[in-house]
């Protein structure tokens, strides 16, 4: 079972001290001190375990795959730059900043007819609360990054596994 989704938005000192870091352990410990312990819904988004159905919307695929999609969709989720040599217990993918308002007027023209059409593709037998929970995170996720954009933060898509 996969876990709760967050997305961080970071400034250039967070991002440098988290990728400066030289081993797994020392990111994690950054990551724990100086990046989730603040977080707050400014610079914070959860997206609960919609996180994987929201991907698979966003990379037209049929299951999570941080290789599918093409850019600037995929970013979303899996798709940045994975910080961490092993992800088998935690992932944690960073999005550049000019990365992030590529992604964010990307996300914008995408409705729910849209998701429906995802589900309705990769998902049939999921039905429509299905569908209306994962378009409430994804929402919330999409306005997320854009107030990151406009802010010119980086941002870090977090899971635990």
């Amino acid at each position: 079972m996969r876990f709760v989704g967050v997305h961080y938005a970071i400034t250039a000192a967070q991002r440098d001290g988290l990728l400066g870091k030289a081993d797994d352990a020392a990111k994690m410990a950054f990551f724990s001190d100086d990046i989730e312990a603040g977080f707050d819904e400014e610079h914070g988004q959860i997206c609960d375990n919609a996180w994987e159905a929201i991907h698979c919307c966003l990379t037209d695929g049929p299951k999570p795959d941080a290789k599918a999609g093409s850019a600037p969709l995929n970013l979303a989720i899996l798709g940045g730059q994975q910080v961490l040599k092993s992800e088998a217990a935690y992932i944690i993918r960073l999005v550049e900043a000019d990365q992030v308002k590529a992604l964010a007027v990307a996300l914008g023209p995408l409705d729910k007819a849209w998701m429906q059409g995802m589900f309705a593709k990769h998902s049939a037998s999921d039905g429509p609360e299905v569908v209306d929970v994962t378009w409430d995170w994804f929402t919330k996720v999409r306005d997320f990054l854009g107030r990151a954009a406009k802010n010119g933060r980086a941002v870090l898509f977090t899971a635990d596994q």
